[in-house]
């Protein structure tokens, strides 16, 4: 029959088994917190690049410095990479970034958006 004092042993010894792993369940919900923030926040500033870089007038370099100041203001990320192509109709931004890590896994988050770019048309060619 288990007397009080081994108990306790057991007690501590099931602390040392569950402890470990109730602190990587939390650590791995903070960790895909911080991915889901920054997801969102790289697709805002995805947006908000092709929005820039397709304004009438516009060139790479605008979106490029939207993509810029999006990402300083964007929590959660340790690196941003932005690429900007024209076509004919369309102007595409791609923005990917590193969120910040907890756990020691390589993450990466990314967003393209295409949009048309703006064109000023008399109205005599308007359709």
């Amino acid at each position: 029959m288990p007397t009080q004092k081994n108990q306790a042993g057991f007690v501590s010894i099931e602390a040392a088994l569950v402890l470990p792993f109730f602190f990587f369940v939390i650590a791995l919900l903070a960790q895909l917190a911080l991915l889901a923030v920054a997801n969102t926040a790289v697709q805002g500033a995805a947006e908000n690049s092709a929005e820039a870089a397709a304004q009438f007038g516009s060139d790479k370099q605008r979106g490029y410095a939207a993509a810029e100041n999006a990402a300083r203001e964007i929590p959660g990320l340790n690196t941003i990479e932005s690429s900007i192509t024209y076509s004919t109709d369309t102007v595409s931004v791609e923005i990917t970034g590193t969120p910040f890590k907890i756990l020691p896994i390589d993450l990466r988050v990314s967003a393209q958006v295409d949009t048309p770019i703006e064109r000023a048309i008399s109205p005599g060619q308007r359709r």
